[in-house]
């Protein structure tokens, strides 16, 4: 059985006509000017598709209790390749050399270059326990798990199920309740083997002083599928909450894990909500796993009318975008969280992966896409979203890893997620 144990710390460190997309070039350092120049970047934008929002208050739904294990498994990030591919792939990276040669010359890791880092104190009440696998409205392994850290409350989301924690005493106020509850009134039906939530993500935002939750629901069976998000009203995350759907894709066309992050909510450009996404074909069967990565989507859903509740409002969508032509995958936002941080673009970043270093980096990587989005809300008479790119050279080249397997536990079933630490590949999320 997969536990969890919560730490926390106080601190939390119209279709594309109109639309300016700008092709940026930037020479960061005479170790990226190689890298950089060699690089094309590619993004396009256009309107995205949204409905909600349904007002649902978390003290009145139900509480799901516990099980012996959970009843089904959740798929593994989607790559393109069948799992008997990806299984053989992993097999060799663990016979892949160094992709920076220490070890094998007996060359020494360089280091951080500084004194280790000393982790903060920890808030009055220290470590409690959280909610595992091991819950009826989770019903499928591994633990996806999001966690969001507010003023006074912990909210822990995993898989399908969220509980709501006291963050000064660790006492369970609310949960495990369903995210398919929450979501009910969106035509969210109970998860099963084709149609299911998944892959959540939590935040909490400073500024507003608002828990947000997103998920994907996956609609196998129609072959598509949409992107879940709720906002608290408040500060506090027992009360009602606004959520809402987002189109992604097209028919044929499936979402897999996403990412988000948050700009200043009193920022009137770039104040959104930030979900990236990757798109991969799809059927009544599921990911069409022999196919290969079709898309790629950041949606800029914005704060001011989603904590609002408001009925109708317009927002953007990054997609497809690459480098020298092929498609990057998992773009990560960054999490602007504090009252001080007032950048007047919304950054994001991306490894290489996927389609990169001969398919999923098995010949070594390097660098890194840092993306800017700005102008990202819908404002009637602007010209709609900006969207800048460099690709900068890291300190080190990087492989797809190996899996990091361990010894059954005595008395264990040998069940793969008791014995081995799936590391899955190269991407970049926090």
């Amino acid at each position: 059985m997969i536990r969890s144990r919560i730490n926390w710390l106080w601190k939390v460190d119209q279709a594309a006509t109109g639309i300016m997309v700008v092709l940026a070039f930037l020479f960061l350092g005479t170790h990226s000017s190689a890298l950089a120049q060699q690089s094309v970047t590619t993004a396009n934008a256009r309107q995205a598709v949204v409905s909600g929002p349904r007002v649902v208050t978390v003290n009145n739904l139900p509480h799901r209790a516990g099980q012996t294990r959970a009843g089904w498994t959740a798929p593994r990030p989607h790559n393109g390749l069948t799992d008997a591919q990806w299984k053989q792939l992993k097999a060799r990276a663990s016979k892949l050399p160094d992709p920076n040669g220490y070890g094998a010359t007996g060359k020494a890791f360089p280091g951080p270059g500084h004194a280790p880092d000393t982790p903060g104190p920890f808030a009055e009440g220290g470590p409690f326990p959280g909610q595992d696998e091991d819950l009826s409205c989770s019903g499928g392994v591994p633990s996806d798990m999001a966690l969001a850290v507010g003023q006074n409350h912990v909210v822990q989301v995993v898989n399908d199920c969220m509980s709501i924690y006291e963050k000064l005493t660790g006492t369970l106020l609310q949960g495990p309740i369903s995210l398919n509850d929450l979501f009910s009134s969106h035509s969210i039906p109970p998860n099963n083997n084709s149609q299911f939530i998944t892959d959540p993500r939590a935040m909490y935002d400073f500024v507003a002083r608002r828990f947000v939750v997103t998920a994907i629901w996956e609609d196998f069976p129609h072959s598509k599928g949409i992107i879940l998000l709720a906002a608290s009203q408040s500060d506090d995350p027992t009360g009602p909450w606004n959520t809402y759907v987002f189109g992604v894709g097209t028919t044929g066309q499936c979402p897999d894990f996403p990412t988000m992050g948050q700009a200043s909510a009193n920022d009137p450009f770039i104040g959104a909500i930030y979900i990236g996404i990757n798109i991969f074909p799809c059927n009544s069967d599921g990911f069409i796993k022999t196919e290969a990565l079709v898309s790629n989507t950041v949606l800029f859903a914005p704060k001011g009318p989603i904590y609002a509740g408001q009925n109708a409002f317009s927002s953007y969508e990054a997609f497809d975008l690459k480098v020298n032509g092929s498609l990057v995958d998992t773009i990560q936002p960054v999490n602007v969280s504090e009252w001080g941080q007032k950048p007047r673009t919304e950054f994001a970043v991306s490894s290489f992966n996927i389609n990169f270093g001969n398919g999923s980096c098995t010949s070594p990587c390097n660098g890194l896409v840092i993306w800017s989005f700005a102008n990202t809300l819908f404002q009637a008479g602007t010209p709609g979203p900006v969207i800048t790119s460099s690709v900068v050279s890291t300190p080190s080249n990087y492989v797809l890893p190996a899996d990091a397997d361990q010894p059954t536990p005595a008395g264990k079933p040998p069940f793969a997620f008791d014995n081995s630490i799936a590391t899955n590949d190269t991407r970049i999320r926090v």
